[in-house]
């Protein structure tokens, strides 16, 4: 062997020795460290044993918030809640539930159309008393939807009180895999289906998209052509108060209108900067689009609306021209992209920030913690398309907007009336069919 690999060969064999010695003290100190906690944590009135496991979860907890605020350990539970949201299926009835604001009695609000709780009689409106020969009275809406989740198949009992019928009513639901809609309209009708068009607005049809989950572009890319059949002329996609999703997701959704080859984002890493470009396909360019946002618009949602705000008014190679409002206030900021990696052995996983993102057109999305409201930062409405509301104008509007989106009137004197015009009770929506009547 030549003399200089061998060198090499004793200079590695020792870096490999050094890190391996140093990283088994940083394991062995880790160690003697929740010995020691197991062993001798005492804290007065709670007898609860503390556990190697509970140490490690919250070792690893820490360390991962220590970083920034998007980075987090998730435990099993919340491993598979996540997992749920994204893949936008769950095993239960398809049933909405609110608690009515006068009797706080659970309420089937809606129903899911097609869903197992529709096919077996249960209707907006009725009063849930028992589930399972237990009652619900006392219980909150995420208690009894805990009940109500299982696994397909199971059957779940419920006793329920309709109006105008005398005696409850036993209804019996046999649990199935429940897909949910992330993209959805003005309101939901009595049969379950979302309305997406707006009243008396000529063809404007509004969607709602709650998260970027894994059929997010997939339910868009559906819905636009059968509501071009209906005569939609212009469309509304409402991201406020959507926290975002995964970056696939945003991407896909913005391919559906972007030019191919345009940059639809740019990821910046430790090690890479890389331009995510529109691919080949069908784009959806024929009319104009308002974008509405607000304060808790953010990530993935951020995405969508400085990519297509970018888009806005630049000719495509076959003549089509896109033409995009973003309306309301400016967003969160979350410029940063997180990746999850499971576990072993089905211990959770693990959430860090893996990069940073800008706009198209270089812009700065993530708000950084000494940012002032002058700098750059978020996606800011178009000029002429601010609509700024006070917390307690934007509470008013979330809940109105909640209350709009069930089959029922669950509202109590004194709010506005939730099936009424958009128009009046929502200044962006109001701002957008303006700009559409132009």
């Amino acid at each position: 062997m030549p003399k200089r690999n061998l060198i090499l060969l004793i200079v590695l064999t020792i870096v490999c020795f050094t890190c391996y010695v140093r990283a088994n003290r940083q394991e062995r100190l880790l160690t003697h460290v929740m010995n020691l906690v197991e062993k001798n944590y005492y804290y007065p009135g709670d007898t609860s044993p503390v556990t190697k496991d509970d140490l490690l979860q919250r070792a690893m907890g820490g360390m991962l918030r220590s970083l920034d605020p998007y980075s987090s350990y998730l435990p099993p539970v919340a491993y598979d809640k996540m997992n749920e949201t994204l893949d936008q299926r769950f095993a239960g009835i398809g049933a909405e539930l609110a608690l009515a604001p006068k009797t706080k009695a659970l309420t089937v609000t809606s129903l899911i159309y097609g869903s197992a709780a529709q096919k077996a009689g249960l209707k907006p409106g009725d009063v849930i008393l028992t589930i399972d020969g237990k009652s619900t009275k006392g219980k909150s809406v995420s208690q009894a939807v805990e009940q109500l989740r299982g696994h397909p198949g199971e059957v779940v009992a419920l006793s329920v009180q309709r109006d105008g019928a005398e005696k409850p009513i036993a209804i019996n639901v046999t649990r199935s895999i429940i897909a949910t809609a992330s993209a959805v309209g003005d309101r939901r009708r009595m049969d379950g289906q979302w309305d997406y068009f707006l009243p008396n607005s000529n063809g404007i049809a509004y969607i709602r998209i709650t998260g970027f989950g894994f059929q997010t572009a997939k339910e868009m890319s559906k819905l636009i052509p059968a509501l071009l059949k209906k005569g939609m002329r212009g469309l509304i996609i409402d991201l406020r108060g959507n926290p975002g999703g995964t970056l696939n997701s945003a991407v896909e959704l913005c391919n559906l209108f972007v030019p191919e080859n345009d940059v639809i984002v740019s990821i910046r890493s430790r090690t890479t900067v890389r331009d995510i470009h529109a691919e080949k396909g069908d784009k959806f360019r024929s009319f104009p689009i308002a974008i509405l946002i607000d304060g808790q618009t953010a990530s993935a949602s951020e995405i969508v609306s400085s990519c297509l705000q970018d888009s806005s008014g630049q000719t495509a190679p076959d003549g089509s021209t896109l033409y995009v409002k973003v309306i309301g206030s400016r967003s969160f900021g979350k410029g940063a992209v997180q990746d999850v990696f499971s576990l072993p052995q089905e211990q959770g996983a693990v959430k860090f920030t893996v990069a940073g993102y800008v706009s198209p057109s270089g812009k700065n999305i993530h708000r950084f913690p000494d940012a002032k409201p002058t700098d750059q930062w978020g996606v800011l409405p178009d000029e002429g398309f601010e609509v700024a509301l006070s917390e307690k104008d934007l509470v008013k509007l979330y809940k109105w907007r909640t209350l709009r989106s069930m089959s029922i009137d669950l509202s109590v004197p004194g709010d506005d009336p939730p099936f009424g015009d958009p128009a009046q009770y929502d200044p962006c929506v109001k701002r957008a069919l303006e700009f559409f009547s132009n």
